[in-house]
């Protein structure tokens, strides 16, 4: 199995209601998210959508 690696950039603009809002950056793109969870959902779709297209490569 090869190790695919990604590169997200994540800019934490502000923090309310005891969270983060922010942008990720990721393949030339931007997305604005309102809560770490938001955050993370994102990357993990990201990485799932990527991995996807690889094993569908292969």
């Amino acid at each position: 199995m090869q190790m695919d690696e990604r590169t997200f950039c994540v800019t934490v603009s502000s923090q309310q209601y005891h969270t983060w809002q922010g942008v990720l950056e990721y393949e030339n793109r931007t997305y604005s998210f309102l809560s770490e969870l938001d955050l993370v959902r994102m990357m993990d779709d990201f990485l799932r959508d990527n991995k996807e297209k690889t094993d569908i490569e292969e």
